[in-house]
């Protein structure tokens, strides 16, 4: 006898995060709009509380909870969340697993490997082939940009070469001293924004974006946002695969380098030919809309929620944690 869960449409559960590091305002409305789906998202307080706040929800009452919070913030529920039926984790820093300069260096891994009764979804193609070589499974839904907001509005660009982010993390070091050393032969504007809107208007004034990911091992959402606003994006390449699985093809639609002298030769010969860079600016842009906007992040997240549930049964809560939980 079939699961009616596995047969018909299931009810979803997405919790989610306010005031997240990447705005997700218009993926989770979009989601919200379908009616097998309901979208709560948690202050401060309710995700420190997130057992009762998930029991306050009747997370039990739905096919499939997707936990769209900080793994720093929910690590410490995993026993809980081992009790949670049709449970999918949605991570954005799971490359932190494999950065030893991280202080969760590990602990990911070690976190999924815990949770037989979930399942994992990472934003990297490497990333989630690193965890299978330590036998946890994953599914990848790589990072986007948020279409609502950045746009190429065709306004003058009077930065050459700009970086938009944080420098002063451990976690960054590899960044910091890529930056010094492009800066130092070329010169590099260095931004910081305040807002969605700034961030929009500051990408629209680069004419060239460095991205200055070296070893993080998958692209984070400053490529697809950049691409997606008119800028030539010169990115460290990740290898393991990451560029053929994204579309992502060297002095087409984005320029890859491996070292600081390799960027340094390629933001100098674009700067020769900005016929090139524009070239390459318009097929990036063009390609990112087509497949990395926040609208495929919703309909992958969505389509995978509704696909067969294969991860373990939650195990049953013992009568302490029942009794915690009235």
């Amino acid at each position: 006898m079939s699961n009616p869960a596995q047969s018909a449409t299931p009810k979803i559960l997405l919790v989610g995060q306010q005031d997240r590091d990447i705005d997700f305002s218009w993926l989770y409305q979009h989601v919200e709009s379908l009616d097998y789906v309901v979208v709560e998202t948690l202050n401060k307080k309710s995700i420190k509380a997130l057992p009762s706040t998930l029991k306050r929800l009747n997370h039990s009452h739905y096919d499939r909870v997707i936990l769209d919070l900080p793994f720093a913030k929910v690590v410490r529920f995993t026993q809980f969340l081992q009790t949670i039926n049709g449970l999918i984790v949605f991570e954005e820093d799971a490359c932190q697993n494999f950065l030893p300069e991280s202080r969760w260096h590990g602990a990911f891994a070690t976190y999924y490997k815990s949770l037989p009764n979930a399942q994992i979804i990472v934003t990297g193609h490497g990333t989630a082939k690193r965890l299978a070589a330590q036998g946890i499974a994953s599914r990848v839904i790589p990072k986007g940009f948020d279409q609502s907001v950045l746009r190429n509005d065709g306004s003058r660009r009077d930065i050459e070469l700009g970086f938009i982010g944080r420098t002063r993390s451990a976690v960054y070091s590899q960044r910091r001293a890529l930056l010094d050393a492009v800066d130092k032969a070329i010169g590099v504007k260095l931004l910081r924004t305040e807002s969605r809107a700034e961030y929009n208007s500051a990408l629209n004034r680069i004419q060239m974006f460095l991205s200055a990911d070296m070893g993080i091992g998958e692209y984070m959402a400053k490529n697809f946002e950049a691409m997606a606003c008119g800028c030539t994006v010169i990115a460290s390449k990740q290898g393991d695969g990451e560029e053929s699985a994204l579309g992502f093809s060297d002095m087409e639609n984005i320029v890859l380098y491996e070292s600081a002298e390799e960027a340094i030769d390629k933001i100098r010969l674009l700067q020769a030919q900005p016929e090139l860079a524009a070239k390459i600016a318009a097929a990036g842009e063009q390609h990112v809309r087509n497949n990395f906007s926040h609208q495929h992040i919703a309909d992958q997240l969505i389509a995978l929620a509704r696909a067969p549930f294969t991860a373990a049964t939650a195990r049953k809560p013992t009568w302490i944690e029942r009794l915690s939980l009235r």
